[in-house]
């Protein structure tokens, strides 16, 4: 037997026995080649499924984009749509904050307080303001929504605050809430003698016990008995101005205390030269006595 050569007999009955040489170095081709397509084969498959598997994975991506783009455009809406309530808020709040500027500059000018708020110098972009220069141009951009600029928004909650600051200070609402009038500033007649008389402030009839408030910010220079006030408290604001509570029942503040509008100094009562609970209620500036009803109608916000 030829070990160098395979060879294959093929039997048949109708046909004559055939016989087949191959040799060894043709084998070990055929081998080779056999292995070869065989890799080849598997790593076709291979490839065939990564590319079944990255062609899935870039359709879920093109949907996942797909799905972003819309929801980016569903953002770009809402985003527009609070832009604009933004915007229309904003311009409601310089509306009503410009109204409300020129309602206390009203108030302060009445007053005669005016020349006690700091003038601020006009600015812009941060710097002092300069006149402009003869020579001006550029394309034209309209403002849209507020017509305030950062700067002139700054300057207007700087006026207000400087304006509400001198307004602090002053005697300004009632000092006894749910206490109605009942005896006017000026000439009256006396109720013990029933003889004319000058009523120096206005009386203020509440229940017994009911809270009795500063007017304004100040420091109390008096409290304890004093005549026919009976208990008393006097406070000084500013600018001249200084109040006086009187026929309390019972005092919380003491001389030397520092006191906020709004803060309770004592408590309705009927003590001194009175004819029943209320509170006697003066306002003076520099001394001379002015008509509390005048301060006590008038309404600041949150009061």
């Amino acid at each position: 037997m030829d070990k160098r050569n395979l060879y294959f007999i093929v039997v048949s009955e109708d046909q004559p026995t055939r016989r087949f040489c191959l040799s060894k170095p043709f084998l070990k081709l055929g081998v080779v080649v056999l292995l070869l397509l065989l890799v080849l084969s598997l790593g076709g498959l291979f490839s065939f499924g990564q590319l079944v598997k990255t062609r899935r994975h870039l359709v879920r991506l093109q949907q996942n984009l797909r799905d972003l783009q819309r929801e980016n455009q569903s953002l770009r809406r809402r985003v527009a749509l609070l832009e604009k309530e933004k915007q229309e808020l904003l311009a409601g709040a310089v509306g009503e904050l410009r109204a409300r500027s020129r309602v206390i500059e009203e108030l302060v000018s009445n007053l005669g307080l005016k020349r006690y708020v700091p003038r601020r110098k006009k600015t812009y972009r941060g710097g002092p303001y300069r006149a402009p220069s003869p020579a001006e141009g550029g394309p034209y951009l309209p403002l849209k929504g507020v017509s305030l600029s950062p700067a002139e928004y700054q300057d207007l909650l700087s006026t207000v605050d400087a304006y509400l600051r001198v307004l602090s200070r002053v005697p300004i609402g009632s000092p006894c809430r749910g206490c109605y009038l009942s005896s006017g500033f000026g000439r009256r007649r006396d109720p013990f003698t029933g003889k004319p008389a000058f009523h120096t402030g206005v009386d203020l009839v509440g229940y017994s016990g009911t809270p009795i408030r500063s007017t304004a910010d100040g420091k109390v220079i008096y409290a304890g008995w004093h005549g026919g006030y009976g208990r008393v408290v006097v406070i000084r604001h500013g600018y001249g101005y200084s109040t006086l509570y009187g026929h309390l029942k019972k005092i919380v503040v003491r001389a030397g205390q520092r006191v906020k509008r709004g803060q309770v100094i004592g408590y309705l009562g009927n003590t001194g030269r009175s004819t029943g609970p209320h509170l006697h209620y003066e306002v003076r500036r520099y001394g001379r006595y002015l008509n509390p009803y005048r301060f006590i109608r008038v309404r600041l916000a949150g009061r």
